[in-house]
């Protein structure tokens, strides 16, 4: 009896001590995974299921609206005609309103200046022949076909140009931003910067010798034997 009294008290203790191992690596796993699944939760919260907080929401939908809007922004690439048709007809109508309202004469001044410094980008080469000696963009000799490289690419100087404009538009709503100002001195200025910022740019495409869009390129015919 005594030695079935020892057996049974030492397969009570392995019972128990296996047990204990099975409840211990049980919580081990619950609680991995429950911090995998915060940690997933944290970077992507559409992921944990359906949002019921108002953050969740707000993040979801700003997610959502930024992949729609750059999807929208991907396809409108290609239409550069009608792209810059509808920035000429909102920047007309920028003036109108200004010309109309007969204030708001400092907000048009700025974003007049600012148009200008991002055409000045779109007509600069990346690679500028006065600063770089070697691997410029530009061609150096006239049969020698380069395309022209803008500092600024076409699209997002045009994207620029219309969130100024959309700005210019929003910031027109509040009468507290109209600046008393004697608007002919504001014209006097840009028209000085104009003649000398694009002056300087001209000079510089007569110095070198190119033009700020892509000519076609020569195509050399073989001439038929007579």
């Amino acid at each position: 009896q005594f030695l079935y009294f020892i057996v049974k008290h030492k397969i009570g203790l392995a019972s128990s001590d296996i047990h204990t191992n099975q409840t211990y690596h049980a919580q081990t796993y619950t609680t991995q995974q429950q911090t995998v699944t915060s940690i997933i939760t944290m970077a992507d919260p559409s992921i944990a299921g359906p949002a019921t907080s108002l953050p969740a929401k707000l993040t979801r939908f700003q997610k959502d609206f930024g992949f729609k809007f750059q999807r929208f922004m991907d396809k409108i690439v290609p239409f550069t005609g009608p792209r810059w048709a509808v920035f000429g007809i909102a920047l007309m109508l920028f003036y109108i309103r200004i010309f109309i309202l007969e204030e708001f004469y400092v907000i048009a001044y700025g974003v007049s200046v600012h148009m200008l410094y991002l055409l000045i980008m779109v007509i600069t080469p990346m690679s500028d022949p006065d600063e770089q000696a070697e691997d410029v963009a530009l061609p150096m000799h006239e049969r020698e076909h380069r395309p022209f490289v803008p500092k600024v690419g076409e699209f997002i100087v045009w994207r620029n140009m219309i969130r100024v404009l959309a700005i210019g538009f929003f910031l027109t709503l509040f009468g507290f931003l109209d600046i008393p100002v004697f608007w002919p001195i504001l014209v006097v200025y840009f028209i000085a910067l104009f003649a000398v910022q694009v002056g300087g740019r001209v000079k510089h495409m007569m110095t070198h010798k190119y033009v700020p869009w892509n000519k076609p390129k020569n195509q050399f015919v073989k001439k038929e034997d007579k």
